[in-house]
């Protein structure tokens, strides 16, 4: 091969992205530099331009093939100065069942053609511009999610500042279901980093946690329950999953004291870390002696 290259073209970026290319190869639509290959965006060795080795950022890269001064491009964004925008906030750059390569979840009024229910007027100096701050804009439409959860006790903290509902979803489209950002794991790992490395790093894994099912134990928006714990009660929501069977012969419940600290119940997270542990069925201590001393100090051998 041309420059002793192991393999030509994208058969030798098909080596490390293998599960890219077969998505690539089964979508309906395929943007046309794909084809023509990789180099045609990205730079293979570095790049000081953009992440993801390309050769520029978005949107500029997008401008060297797409015309945004024609009529026709004007008239497919309805007049908005989408070259001002970012491009892949609406389109899979590499292809698409959607047409005009729309990311798979697209927001209804973004395929409706609605931009003006949430930006300024096209005509508008700053027509790119929401007509709301954060949540405000959403719950336009979404006012019974958004008042259900102004309701509650706690409220996730992303949701309440000016970015909003735009810290875990994109306004327009996205390869994720509910429009998320990122898939769970990674979008919640964003700032709960080090409850993501604590499980990867775990002697036993917490499948929950594992495989990204972060909302199974919490509440993404509010809660009235600490943690925004999807149920108030430990052993009612560890029970969702687990039997209770296998410790039957131990004290557990809301009547049973802690005997570490008189405010607290024996629960399933007085034994148990729900994130991970280095040490076996994801104990606080070691289940083979330290565990049972946290409460058992008096036990004669």
């Amino acid at each position: 091969n041309r420059n002793n290259l192991r393999a030509a073209g994208n058969d030798l970026c098909k080596t490390c992205h293998a599960d890219l290319v077969a998505r690539i190869e089964k979508n309906r639509f395929q943007h046309a530099p794909v084809s023509k290959g990789c180099l045609s965006c990205h730079d293979p060795h570095a790049s000081g331009q953009a992440d993801h080795l390309l050769k520029k950022d978005v949107p500029s890269l997008c401008l060297g093939c797409h015309r945004a001064d024609q009529p026709v491009f004007a008239r497919q964004h309805l007049n908005y100065p989408v070259a001002k925008g970012r491009c892949t906030s609406c389109h899979d750059p590499h292809g698409s069942d959607n047409g005009a390569l729309l990311w798979p979840t697209v927001h209804p009024p973004v395929r409706s053609k609605m931009c003006a229910q949430c930006h300024l007027d096209p005509s508008s100096p700053n027509a790119l511009n929401v007509k709301k701050p954060g949540y405000e804009l959403c719950r336009g439409c979404h006012s019974g999610l958004v008042n259900e959860a102004l309701s509650k006790n706690r409220v996730h903290w992303p949701a309440l500042d000016k970015v909003g509902c735009l810290h875990c979803h994109s306004p327009h489209a996205s390869a994720q279901p509910a429009l998320l950002l990122k898939p769970t794991k990674l979008l919640c790992g964003t700032c709960h980093a080090d409850t993501i490395a604590r499980q990867d790093t775990s002697v036993t894994k917490h499948p929950p946690v594992d495989e990204g099912e972060c909302v199974t134990c919490h509440a993404p928006h509010a809660s009235d329950n600490v943690f925004l714990l999807q149920e108030g009660d430990p052993m009612v929501l560890c029970q969702t999953c687990h039997s209770y069977d296998r410790h039957s012969t131990h004290p557990i419940g809301d009547k049973v004291v802690d005997p570490r600290n008189a405010n607290l119940t024996v629960n399933c997270l007085s034994c148990h870390r729900a994130h991970g542990s280095p040490y076996k069925a994801l104990g606080n201590f070691d289940p083979q002696a330290e565990l049972c001393m946290q409460c058992h100090r008096d036990v004669r051998r």
